[in-house]
């Protein structure tokens, strides 16, 4: 009789283990909530901070188009058209990375792009407007009646962690966020921890860092709110995910110990 209260308090201890590992397991739904404490009713905000233009860096992979009254200058400027200046579809030179590099204007060591007949111009340390200005009054010595656009091509990501599709991303909008980056890649896991999303920043002078807790909207004021090309993004694992990963092992251990006990209590009757 004392061997079967033995084992049964023993299986009944395992049992509370199994059922106490499986609630810690269990997250709410606050936990996986992003910018959970904006409040609907509240009046507006300072949040987010205004997005600061992006200056033209080094090494910088430029889009630029120049559109005239010149068709010999168009099909030079804009490989992605045809002669007759409309777009092929959607088959054009820059849908592919090795298209945008092969044709795209790459800034130099001294901040200059060379323009096709027409020379250098310096676009380090402009805004992508101020560059627009800059190629368009270079283009003027050549060309009447013309337009230019300049985008960046070279705007890429890297995310990391707890999202459901993790990899390198290329964005073509110079105001691109953390929160547009998660959604890139996917979205969250569960098993994601809001509140330490990691930035890691390459700048001339060393890496930068930031932690962001994106389940609050203080996140929206951080440096590292609005991103960078190649900024890196990750999401940690929260605590509980630990737990998570050997649950099944610890179900495999609890279930074979509560039968063994079960066993050795049948046999001993």
């Amino acid at each position: 009789m004392k061997n079967e209260l033995f084992s049964l308090s023993i299986a009944s201890r395992c049992l509370l283990v199994g059922i106490i590992l499986f609630f810690s397991s269990c997250r709410s739904y606050k936990d996986l909530t992003v910018l959970r404490d904006v409040s609907t009713t509240e009046a507006p905000s300072k949040f987010p901070t205004p997005p600061p233009p992006y200056v033209v860096k080094g090494d910088d992979n430029l889009y630029i188009s120049i559109v005239s009254s010149s068709q010999e200058m168009n099909d030079l400027y804009n490989p992605a058209m045809t002669s007759s200046g409309r777009t092929m579809g959607n088959n054009t030179v820059y849908n592919e990375i090795p298209g945008q590099y092969i044709f795209g204007y790459q800034v130099d060591a001294h901040g200059e792009v060379t323009l096709p007949l027409m020379g250098k111009v310096t676009v380090k340390g402009l805004t992508l407007f101020a560059c627009e200005e800059a190629i368009t009054a270079k283009a003027k010595e050549f060309l009447k009646e013309l337009t230019v656009k300049v985008r960046l091509l070279n705007f890429r990501i890297t995310v990391m962690g707890e999202v459901v599709r993790p990899g390198v991303y290329y964005n073509y909008n110079p105001i691109f966020t953390v929160m547009d980056a998660i959604s890139t890649a996917g979205g969250i896991t569960n098993s994601s921890d809001l509140q330490k999303v990691l930035l890691v920043r390459t700048t001339p002078e060393g890496s930068q860092s930031y932690y962001l807790d994106v389940s609050s909207k203080e996140s929206l004021s951080s440096p590292g709110y609005y991103l960078q090309p190649n900024d890196i993004v990750i999401i940690e694992p929260a605590k509980y995910k630990d737990v998570q990963l050997r649950l099944p092992i610890y179900q495999i251990i609890i279930s074979a110990t509560v039968a063994v006990l079960l066993a050795v209590s049948i046999l001993t009757k």
